[in-house]
């Protein structure tokens, strides 16, 4: 049965399982930056609605989405500095899979597949960003979400997607 898995595809799940298992181990390793605290400070789930939006407000330079996606998480799981970390990994983590989905849709050469991963499954930034209780895991999934809708309604070429992508992105 695995004489007609492609060799590739293998390779690539083991670099993602790897940088996956990787991110996660030493998540908590490092105590809290300046800026990850006011994120988890603005994210407190005991706040109300308006209070979240003042504190970001008066605070940050990003845009909020990422506090109220953080602020339910807190109130779904624990209101804990150590868990923040783990929904911004998984935000990287799935972000990496879309890229390899997205570059697998713009070629068809295995090996260049495979050379991307490795570069991105490896970059030291969203290695190191992957473990931050900020913005930037949420930004490259979004990046990635949007990057990968636009390859696919460009394949489909029919106006009204073209129209959709201009009106969500």
């Amino acid at each position: 049965m695995l004489k007609y898995i492609d060799k590739n595809l293998i390779y690539i799940f083991i670099i993602l399982t790897s940088v996956s298992l990787l991110r996660i181990y030493n998540l908590n390793y490092e105590s809290f930056w300046i800026d990850e605290i006011l994120s988890f400070w603005i994210a407190d789930p005991n706040l109300s609605l308006n209070q979240t939006i003042d504190r970001h407000n008066n605070l940050e330079q990003v845009p909020i989405l990422f506090n109220f996606i953080l602020k339910y998480f807190f109130k779904i799981f624990e209101y804990n500095h150590l868990a923040g970390r783990y929904l911004t990994s998984f935000f990287n983590i799935f972000s990496l899979i879309l890229c390899l989905i997205l570059i697998s849709e713009i070629t068809n050469n295995k090996k260049s597949v495979l050379f991307f991963s490795i570069l991105i499954c490896f970059n030291i930034y969203l290695f190191k960003y992957s473990q931050e209780l900020r913005v930037y895991s949420l930004l490259f999934l979004l990046t990635s979400l949007s990057s990968l809708y636009f390859v696919k309604i460009t394949k489909n070429d029919s106006k009204f997607n073209y129209l959709l992508f201009f009106i969500f992105t």
